[in-house]
């Protein structure tokens, strides 16, 4: 039998635990789909079109004559439906309409959702950037496109040289032009999660 003493001497084992916390870096991706044209027209039009499915935003960048009014329209054959115009009056302003048939353009939308982002000239071209949202109010959006369908595209200026919008002219349109959207996955910042580490170690202690 152990006397009281050897009770005292006896060592009593005490489990304690201790955490770690580290951190390690998990990418993710935005899924990122974009489409290009290059309008096979005597002046310089071209349309990029991005659509980040992370943020829901679409940046849309044209390029064409700097000294007259020109347009991209959207998902048509024909003078129907959502167009992007800029035009030369006081300086270059770009708006969204909707086109109503041949020979009617229509009206500017009551609300504009394009942001510019940047307007730039280098020599007779023009090159402007906007942001717009996936969905708007308007009713014309461009989630679908994100499909991986085909989208017909229509293109014209003024082959007269007229700054704000007029008729086109016959060589100054083009229509039967179709792109197709890309995904293009795009790292974005890394997230971090944190990982618990549990570690037991003995601690003796006299009494």
């Amino acid at each position: 039998l152990l006397t009281r003493q050897g009770w005292a001497a006896k060592q009593s084992v005490f489990l304690a635990a201790v955490f770690a916390l580290s951190l390690i870096a998990a990418p993710c991706f935005a899924q990122i789909f974009s489409a290009s044209l290059v309008a096979p027209s005597s002046l310089p039009m071209e349309l990029d079109v991005e659509i980040n499915a992370g943020t829901n935003v679409v940046t849309i960048t044209m390029r064409g004559p700097a000294d007259r009014w020109f347009g991209f329209g959207f998902n048509t054959n024909t003078m129907q439906g959502y167009a992007i115009v800029t035009e030369l009056s006081g300086g270059h302003t770009t708006h969204e309409r909707n086109l109503v048939a041949v020979g009617d353009p229509g009206v500017p939308h009551t609300t504009q959702d394009l942001n510019l982002v940047s307007s730039t000239i280098t020599g007779s071209t023009i090159e402007r950037v906007f942001t717009r949202p996936l969905i708007t109010a308007e009713g014309y959006n461009f989630e679908n496109y994100q499909l991986g369908n085909p989208i017909n595209l229509i293109w014209a200026f003024s082959s007269f040289g007229n700054p704000t919008l007029a008729w086109h002219g016959a060589s100054g349109r083009g229509k039967d032009v179709t792109v197709q959207f890309a995904e293009e996955p795009t790292p974005v910042q890394p997230r971090s999660w944190g990982l618990m580490k549990l570690e037991f170690k003995e601690i003796t202690q006299e009494k």
